[in-house]
């Protein structure tokens, strides 16, 4: 709900595999790329209808509030939206 407030829509259900969706102001291997060196594990997938790169983040019991609030500052950060 946090990621969804932001403006970050997340399908995949509640735990844990989540995909980062909606149209994004840069590509997702940007994106990543920008999470990986704020040291924001996430993993670059591909939709299996249009091929395009998708983020991916992995949200589990063991993800504290914090966690989840940190995740949601740094994908804002990354693109571009503090």
């Amino acid at each position: 709900q946090k990621l969804a407030a932001c403006g970050l829509p997340l399908t995949g259900g509640m735990f844990p595999a989540q995909t980062l969706t909606g149209l994004l102001p840069l590509p997702a291997s940007e994106i990543h790329r920008r999470l990986t060196r704020a040291e924001v594990q996430t993993l670059l997938l591909r939709d299996r209808g249009s091929g395009e790169p998708r983020i991916g983040i992995l949200l589990t019991a063991r993800h504290t509030a914090r966690d989840v609030d940190r995740l949601a500052r740094m994908l804002a950060a990354a693109i571009g939206r503090r």
